[in-house]
């Protein structure tokens, strides 16, 4: 599995090149089509750190499952495949979102006789895809996880708390 160390804050953590061309190929960032702009809009290191960004979300809202959900799950693991489905649409949506701030700093209209131009004011229209995308994984993060916790309370867990004998002090 081909890598890409990036630091988000002071550890360095590889994230899947293959994660980061599926983001890319969710937001289409690709030259051919990109007909206003240039070549690519967002650099891989964006898309790795948007990745890494989605992948903590997910392990920090509540509720906490019992283990920590990493790239090496998403990419080896079948039972995940929804889930990195969701967490590279979310990478993709926070990408877009970051370009949508730069286009709307720059969003300034140019009129040349009777033809108006604003390359930019595509943000407007991102905002609300955004917005989609957002809805759909939070509902389906809420919904896993709460699944996940379930699926955890009907199986067997040992604690230091139960010895492993039922005896007559508890009354049973």
């Amino acid at each position: 599995m081909t890598t890409k160390d990036l630091s988000q804050s002071d550890d360095s953590r590889p994230v899947p090149l293959k994660l980061i061309n599926q983001v890319r190929t969710f937001i289409q960032d690709y030259a051919p089509t990109n007909e206003l702009f240039q070549g690519q809009e967002v650099t891989d290191d964006l898309l790795g750190k948007c990745l890494i960004d989605i992948v903590d979300d997910w392990n920090g809202t509540p509720p906490i499952l019992s283990y920590t959900l990493g790239f090496t799950h998403l990419m080896q693991q079948p039972r995940f495949q929804g889930v990195r489905r969701m967490i590279v649409d979310m990478a993709g949506a926070r990408a877009l979102r970051i370009i949508s701030i730069k286009h709307a700093k720059n969003d300034i209209p140019f009129t040349a006789g009777n033809v108006n131009i604003q390359a930019h004011s595509v943000w407007r229209n991102l905002e609300n895809i955004i917005a989609m995308i957002k809805a759909d994984y939070d509902n389906f993060k809420a919904q896993f996880k709460v699944a996940e916790n379930m699926t955890n309370a009907y199986t067997i867990s040992y604690t230091e708390m139960w010895d492993g004998f039922i005896n007559d002090i508890d009354g049973y």
